[in-house]
């Protein structure tokens, strides 16, 4: 699923109720663009806070 929000802090917790919801919230990794330039980014993974595996990008 792809989430376009202007905050994220305020939209993890209603992200993570539609997971639950749909019975995907123990697989769901959740990360957020970080942009350097205008056609340069990198995905953090925000959601689980203890991952680190490899986050696979559109």
């Amino acid at each position: 699923m792809l989430f376009e929000v202007s905050n994220i802090d305020n939209s993890i917790s209603i992200i993570m109720e539609v997971l639950s919801k749909a019975g995907l919230n123990k697989k769901a990794i959740i990360g957020r663009r970080i942009n350097t330039e205008a056609v340069d980014w990198f995905y953090e993974v925000v959601y689980p806070s203890n991952f680190n595996g490899v986050f696979l990008t559109m």
